[in-house]
């Protein structure tokens, strides 16, 4: 027989509460793996009837053996750090404040405008990209080479 976790009444309702406040979906299923732990359901019956793999089940039993209910929380990976220089950022924070009349970000620009954003984006160390070279930006449009993320 498996070595299941044993809920004393306060841990199960805190789970409980856990489970039933949180947004993520995340916490939601670690939270009801453990419940289901404390009854006689097998990892692999946990695992399919939660919809995850077994050592996913036995990696968050684990966690919550070693770290309680703070556990269950999963850890967000690192992102990308930023690329943009100070004196961008400083530009940025100008424009949407209002503070420079100059440089518009509205989406009915026209091509002069649109030219002075891309000036202005240069100037400052970074290019405009756009999400999919499928389509046009404003940068492509005035012949700048903007790049593309996704691959395609």
């Amino acid at each position: 027989m498996g070595r299941g976790i044993k809920l004393t009444e306060a841990e199960w309702d805190a789970l409980d509460r856990r489970r039933f406040s949180t947004p993520s979906a995340d916490v939601f299923r670690n939270c009801l793996i453990v419940l289901m732990s404390d009854s006689r359901e097998t990892i692999a019956g946990i695992a399919a009837t939660v919809g995850c793999s077994a050592e996913t089940v036995k990696r968050i039993r684990k966690l919550y053996r070693q770290g309680g209910l703070q556990a269950l929380q999963p850890i967000k990976p690192p992102g990308r750090p930023s690329q943009a220089t100070p004196a961008f950022l400083a530009a940025m924070k100008q424009v949407a404040e209002g503070g420079d009349s100059t440089k518009s970000w509205s989406p009915g620009a026209t091509r002069d405008a649109e030219q002075g954003r891309v000036q202005s984006l240069s100037g400052h160390g970074l290019q405009a990209r756009p999400k999919c070279s499928t389509g046009l930006s404003a940068a492509q449009r005035l012949g700048v080479n903007p790049g593309c993320y996704c691959g395609y």
